[in-house]
């Protein structure tokens, strides 16, 4: 990735495409920053068939509650019962520092 960059820089081109072919283009130099394929995630993705980060146990509970668009029938804060157990970490409680990574 790096060095399709760095070639872009000086030569003035990136995928076939002639942007003024002089060094220091800043016009391929982007190109190569941009739609070079490490950079669109799609090398990582068809390696790792993974594609993105990795989120918390606990953001992808909310994130799930969120797209439902869940309301609590009561006022107040919604208190999850037993949810620590279940997804193995709970908000607030980290063990260190470093969060739970």
């Amino acid at each position: 990735y790096l060095q399709a960059v760095g070639e872009a820089f000086r030569t003035g081109r990136y995928a076939g495409t002639v942007y003024s072919g002089e060094y220091g283009d800043l016009a391929a130099t982007v190109a190569a920053v941009l739609l070079h394929p490490e950079a669109l995630g799609l090398a990582a993705a068809e390696t790792s068939g993974v594609r993105g980060t990795l989120r918390e146990p606990i953001m992808k509970f909310m994130h799930l509650l969120r797209s439902m668009e869940y309301r609590d029938g009561q006022k107040g804060s919604v208190v999850l019962k037993e949810l620590q157990d279940v997804i193995g970490q709970f908000p607030y409680q980290s063990p260190t520092v470093f969060n739970f990574y």
